[in-house]
């Protein structure tokens, strides 16, 4: 199922010059392909969200510690905005 997420990855990537793309996933090879990231979370009856800038975000070596958490369950939905 991996090679089948990277492919799609890769595919939206590839045609993301001239569109906008989003795609909600919680597998690491959809987001790392992202240039934005978007999670979507719920507290005290209120949706809320967070953007993070793909680039900044693996540059800080964040995304192990975000898989690690995934991979657990329970994280927000993660929505990868390729642009």
């Amino acid at each position: 199922m991996t090679k089948q997420v990277s492919i799609v990855a890769n595919y939206i990537k590839e045609r993301t010059k001239n569109a906008q793309f989003i795609v909600i996933s919680l597998r690491n090879n959809m987001f790392e392909l992202a240039a934005r990231l978007v999670g979507v979370y719920k507290v005290n009856h209120m949706t809320k969200s967070v953007t993070i800038e793909n680039r900044d975000f693996i540059s800080r070596g964040a995304v192990a510690a975000s898989s690690a958490r995934q991979a657990g369950g329970g994280g927000p939905a993660t929505t990868a905005v390729a642009s």
